[in-house]
């Protein structure tokens, strides 16, 4: 006859179950750990750049709310499904809702707060509502709806962030982030028409082909987004830092530095190739009466 393990003084048995750890549970883990890494760095860059630092704020909130989120999903199906359902999915939500404000600041874009309002208010609402276990009538489960809604957000986001990333910072970058936008977003819709149109959907937290490759999307995208728009911050800085070098702070014109290297240039092209260039120089006389009349700043 098998004995029963004692429990310790005062505890109930229902609080001695055991955890269950999957190769999703874990692979959650890993997801969340990264999110929580690029966390940090945005943390840095908020310390060292102040000129992005709203958007950096809104970039650090969306890898810690997507840590969360990720968290509470891995703790499935011994965690409280009010936490691990409604409010994981949620979170998922608002966190790209700040990825794309972020976005939106960083590229200088109308950030559209009244219809991110609206939808974090609607999709909260209805996740609510549905709750974490299913009921007799209409039933949906929230991550299904949910995953449609990121869907979408990643689709706007690469239509409405694609014509000002090609011209502040070139092509081939637009189409980098679009891209992975788009696909990122391709696999949350198809999840999400799945999940709705399946009579028996498959849980986030089983492990299965789909949920894998939707955690690893997940990773490559993260990693691509983060770099990405870090990089771009910095190349921002640098080309501000270029400006202050080469240009007059008062009056905006390129200064002697400047002017003696674009001449150079000039000189090389005509030299290799007979470009031809012309320098123009204007003498305005007494010009020193208008300084002293009205001030540098006119």
């Amino acid at each position: 006859m098998q004995r029963r393990p004692r429990l310790p003084l005062g505890v109930s048995p229902g609080l001695c179950q055991s955890t269950t750890t999957t190769p999703m549970s874990v692979l959650y883990h890993l997801a969340a750990t990264q999110m929580l890494l690029y966390g940090a760095m945005w943390t840095c860059a908020w310390v060292l750049v102040g000129d992005e630092r709203r958007a950096v704020q809104h970039w650090l909130g969306f890898t810690l709310l997507l840590a969360a989120g990720l968290g509470l999903i891995s703790l499935r199906p011994d965690g409280n499904p009010w936490l691990t359902v409604v409010l994981a999915n949620w979170a998922l939500v608002v966190a790209v809702v700040l990825f794309w404000r972020g976005g939106a600041l960083f590229l200088r874009l109308p950030p559209h707060d009244a219809e991110m309002a609206l939808l974090l208010l609607a999709i909260g609402t209805l996740v609510v509502w549905l709750g974490p276990q299913p009921r007799a009538g209409f039933w949906a489960h929230p991550g299904f709806v949910c995953a449609g809604a990121i869907g979408w957000l990643l689709l706007s986001n690469a239509r409405r962030s694609h014509a000002a990333l090609k011209r502040q910072f070139g092509e081939r970058t637009a189409w980098v982030v679009s891209a992975t936008l788009s696909a990122l977003a391709v696999l949350q819709v198809v999840r999400a028409v799945q999940g709705l149109a399946s009579s028996s959907p498959v849980p986030m937290h089983q492990t299965h082909a789909a949920n894998v490759a939707l955690v690893f999307a997940m990773l490559v995208s993260s990693a691509v987004l983060n770099m990405v728009y870090l990089f771009l911050m910095v190349l921002r800085l640098l080309r501000r830092l270029t400006h202050l070098v080469d240009h007059d702070a008062l009056t905006g014109l390129l200064n002697r530095r400047a002017i003696e290297r674009s001449l150079a240039r000039a000189w090389g092209g005509w030299r290799r190739s007979g470009r031809p260039f012309a320098v123009a120089m204007l003498d305005l006389d007494h010009f020193k009466q208008v300084n002293d009349r009205h001030g540098h700043d006119v």
